[in-house]
């Protein structure tokens, strides 16, 4: 079951830098790292789970800060996992997509 949130922010991003800067946004340094990821697991279709130390090697990243950086991208449905591989997900666009649905539906229900 999802947290309750008490306030809901969006607003647009420029890029899927400043996106990532929101999702991270403790720790903002993470955001390039975080990108780096992103790619190594978009161009992999995907990634072996218990194998942490060989993906975060060649995205450059410390183990500590990458298993940082995929809990707060599962968090928001960027990646998910699927058995014992990380892939990228389409939960996060469902997501926006649904908010935008339900908010339509209430704006046409004058």
């Amino acid at each position: 079951m999802p947290k309750d949130r008490k306030v809901i922010r969006v607003h647009p991003a420029a890029d899927i830098k400043e996106l990532l800067r929101r999702v991270l946004y403790s720790r903002p340094l993470l955001v390039e790292r975080a990108l780096r990821v992103l790619e190594l697991i978009k161009s992999r279709h995907g990634c072996v789970d218990n194998d942490l130390i060989e993906l975060a090697n060649a995205s450059y990243v410390r183990v500590e800060d990458l298993e940082y950086i995929l809990r707060k991208l599962e968090s928001v449905g960027m990646i998910s996992r699927l058995q014992d591989k990380i892939c990228l997900s389409d939960k996060f666009s469902r997501t926006l997509r649904e908010l935008a649905e339900l908010w339509e539906r209430f704006l046409s229900s004058r």
